[in-house]
């Protein structure tokens, strides 16, 4: 039978089955239930500093790994790939890049997608296997920079330290990024973004992601902004996290001014802000958590460590943040 003929007969069953023909013994048509919705987490005076740094520590990893995605990009554009199939790791273990090449010239460009495939690929002291793959929709020159959209993708990526006792944890990630610079700014707006971190079977989770990062190094200043859901499998639930006034201040310390804000279950809020007190401290920012949403703050911290909620190194230059050393490319 030609594929003509099976398409015709496989229509034909399709349409007698939706019509109601056919034997009257047939198997009744089961639906598949719907998974149940997310626990929403409510947030109290016991858990609202843990969900604020969860906000910032989770989202400042997917950006990381969505900056992994451009870098690569801007570090091979416009550059021949003339690679053997499989290649051997600067220390041990294996990998291999694929092109695909719309144009046909062997150069990554627009409409190319990068990818590369790692298995147990150990540069340095970092042990990686999975995939990175970066889809280069547009990269056009901007001054003396350029400026980038992308697709980028973190498929089962897990790096390990090469110590059996260490677990390494699982990635994945998809973002849309646009990304542009020039010798003045760096700016980062990742949208659409999906994380997943799964390590022992524990999960942590962040979807509908929204960064729009900018550093301008003529002024020395970075103006940072973020929303997205964050979730853990297995913890007490989900909930919103948005900003509504931009983390502003200069490059290498913590924010002077701004507002994060966090919504759970039952109208709970939470917020972090340079406001009152922990306006005139570098080192510190107000923290506060209204459980049951009358606008009065069940808990509150005036001038709470900024160093409890973030690293130094998220308002760092992201110049210096480049994390290729476990990439084996050029």
């Amino acid at each position: 039978m030609n594929r003509l003929a099976q398409a015709l007969a496989l229509g034909s069953l399709i349409l007698l089955n939706a019509c109601g023909g056919g034997s009257e013994d047939a198997p009744p048509v089961v639906a598949v239930p719907l998974p149940p919705p997310p626990v929403q987490l409510a947030l109290d005076a016991g858990n609202y500093q843990g969900a604020m740094r969860s906000a910032l520590e989770w989202s400042d990893a997917a950006f990381s790994y969505a900056k992994l995605g451009a870098d690569t990009a801007d570090r091979l554009i416009n550059t021949p790939l003339n690679l053997p199939p499989v290649f051997p790791c600067p220390i041990s273990g294996s990998a291999s890049i694929s092109l695909s090449d719309r144009n046909r010239n062997r150069i990554l460009n627009d409409g190319d997608t990068l990818s590369i495939f790692m298995d147990r690929c150990v540069s340095n002291t970092i042990v990686a296997t999975g995939v990175v793959r970066v889809e280069v929709i547009s990269a056009e020159p901007l001054g003396d920079g350029r400026t980038f959209q992308l697709l980028v993708h973190i498929v089962d990526l897990a790096l390990g330290s090469g110590n059996p006792a260490d677990a390494a944890p699982t990635i994945n990630l998809a973002a849309t990024l646009d990304f542009s610079y020039t010798t003045d700014f760096d700016h980062y707006v990742l949208t659409f973004g999906e994380y997943r971190r799964t390590l022992s079977g524990q999960e942590q989770s962040v979807s509908n992601l929204v960064i729009d990062y900018l550093q301008r190094y003529d002024t020395q200043s970075y103006d940072y902004l973020l929303q997205g859901t964050l979730g853990s499998v297995g913890n007490s639930g989900e909930f919103r996290v948005t900003t509504p006034l931009s983390f502003t201040g200069t490059i290498g310390a913590f924010p002077n001014a701004g507002r994060l804000g966090l919504s759970g279950a039952a109208n709970s809020t939470a917020r972090v802000s340079e406001e009152g007190a922990a306006a005139a401290n570098s080192a510190a920012v107000l923290v506060s958590v209204d459980t049951n949403g009358d606008g009065v703050a069940d808990s509150e911290v005036p001038e709470f460590a900024w160093t409890q909620l973030s690293q130094p190194g998220m308002f760092s230059s992201l110049r210096g943040r480049l994390k290729l050393g476990f990439l084996p490319i050029p």
